[in-house]
């Protein structure tokens, strides 16, 4: 295969591959074919695709093209990872998807148990759901997350990598020990804010002290109940329309590119997502509206993806398209659900509850700044252990996330809550971006940017690269050294002043 047909096979797979995630996803079908898409192109999970990739790129004097072909050779290595863990990745679905669990008399699915966690009102039955939705995941689930990690390892060591973390590194060209030592600060600058704010949440929605809070009381603080008439359901979209097309001054839909999937089907996800089916020309953005502000922040995170590939300059090659650093995307999604967040717009929306809504986003933005810090520390330290020290890395685990929380977390997870090919790390360096931008958005075009029809040209060109560039590279295209910590620390300080 040369690279041009590995091109043309990669685009035509990911095509598929996109549209059964958003037709299952979306309750279009109840069932999923991927395992036989994956298997149709297995082709472009063996040795000798990558091998073509790396000797191009080892001739190649052009810049473009080798910027082409690093983002094409990483799609490739994760397209190898998640062939070598489709039928466990497949069981895993099937298990989490028919897995019922009894509490309290009552059985009921267990990927509602969360969902009824974060509901849950009364404290004990709160706990009864959680504790519930642990011993399942730590007793059916634990076994099949245990082969994962074994698989994820043996796909480093037959890559000729001497652990999973190298392997991440080279493949992703992101420096995975210079970004922990870049977010240790947010750790270190933010514990005594964080327990304040965590202090005065859970006595005024539990009306417990922070010594005596456990793990799922940390959904009753941070869902932000209390909002949730300001955000009724159904709001979403012409929320979205005020802000896309009064504010920025651009379409909600760009042309006719995004569709918005509003229909509530019975098997639709309850959280919104977004499908770049065909980049920039099919991109779906699906929502099951329910109210509250959980549900719009997810519906605005999810597009300021749609937003970013439906303007995506339909002239890039596939890799500009489709592949790249995933840092970028995730940051334009970042900064459009961070909206929601910004006071600017809360003096709008919030009215009498304006300062106590800015203490919860405050509350919300430093536990995820701080829990993925945490994270990234906890996944680089495991990955580098040898096997054999896996059943001990639960109590690693427990004290690296519960020092960031600073309450409990529950061992059980320890293996359930490690993502992949280090997406922590993607999080991590969107905020990063995020914060480095809105910055920029707010010097030039003020505190309330997002009702700029300048800001909404400048982003629309920022969109218009696609991935071509890194987080890094866009960084110092918006007049920064690098993707440096500084304006998501300025933010954090900001918050809780």
């Amino acid at each position: 295969m040369t690279v041009d047909e590995i091109r043309e096979r990669l685009e035509a797979m990911s095509t598929e591959e996109v549209r059964e995630n958003y037709e299952t996803g979306a309750g279009i079908r109840t069932s999923s074919n991927l395992t036989a898409i994956l298997d149709r192109y297995r082709d472009l999970a063996g040795r000798e695709a990558i091998a073509e990739v790396e000797a191009r790129r080892g001739g190649t004097g052009d810049s473009n093209e080798g910027r082409r072909l690093r983002h094409l050779h990483e799609a490739l290595i994760l397209n190898l990872e998640g062939y070598r863990l489709r039928e466990l990745n497949d069981r895993l679905n099937q298990l989490e998807a028919t897995l019922t669990v009894k509490v309290n008399g009552e059985t009921l699915p267990y990927r509602e148990l969360q969902g009824r966690t974060h509901a849950a009102q009364d404290r004990d039955r709160r706990r009864a759901y959680h504790r519930a939705w642990l011993a399942a995941t730590a007793g059916s689930l634990l076994p099949l997350h245990r082969e994962r990690i074994r698989l994820a390892r043996q796909v480093a060591t037959d890559l000729g990598h001497p652990d999973y973390v190298e392997f991440v590194a080279r493949s992703s060209g992101i420096d995975l020990d210079r970004l922990r030592d870049r977010v240790v600060p947010i750790l270190e600058r933010t514990a005594e804010p964080q327990r304040e704010l965590m202090t005065e949440a859970l006595r005024r929605t539990t009306n417990i002290e922070l010594d005596d809070a456990e793990s799922h009381d940390a959904s009753a603080i941070l869902r932000g109940a209390a909002f949730d008439h300001r955000f009724p359901a159904g709001g979403e979209a012409p929320l979205a329309r005020e802000l896309v097309e009064r504010g920025l001054g651009l379409d909600l839909t760009a042309g006719g590119r995004i569709r918005l999937d509003l229909e509530p089907r019975p098997n639709k996800s309850p959280r919104a997502f977004c499908a770049p089916v065909r980049v920039p020309d099919e991109i779906y953005l699906v929502t099951k509206p329910s109210g509250g502000l959980q549900d719009y922040s997810a519906f605005f995170h999810e597009l300021g993806h749609a937003l970013h590939f439906a303007h995506t300059d339909p002239a890039h090659p596939v890799e500009y398209r489709r592949f790249g650093d995933n840092s970028v995307t995730e940051g334009f999604a970042v900064l459009m659900d961070g909206i929601l967040r910004e006071r600017a717009w809360a003096e709008r929306h919030l009215g009498n509850d304006l300062e106590r809504y800015l203490e919860h986003a405050a509350l919300r933005d430093l536990w995820m700044y701080r829990r993925y810090a945490a994270k990234l520390d906890y996944e680089l330290e495991f990955w580098r252990a040898p096997e054999s020290a896996i059943e001990s890395a639960a109590k690693r685990y427990v004290a690296h996330l519960g020092a960031a929380a600073l309450i409990p977390v529950d061992g059980e997870r320890y293996l359930a809550d490690i993502d992949l090919h280090f997406y922590a790390a993607r999080y991590l360096r969107a905020w990063l971006f995020a914060a480095l931008l809105r910055s920029r958005l707010r010097a030039d075009f003020g505190e309330a940017w997002f009702g700029s029809r300048r800001a909404g040209r400048f982003l629309r060109e920022l969109w218009s690269y696609g991935q071509k560039y890194d987080a890094e590279e866009l960084a110092r295209e918006l007049g920064a050294d690098g993707l440096g910590a500084e304006p998501l620390i300025d933010e954090v300080e900001a918050l809780v002043r």
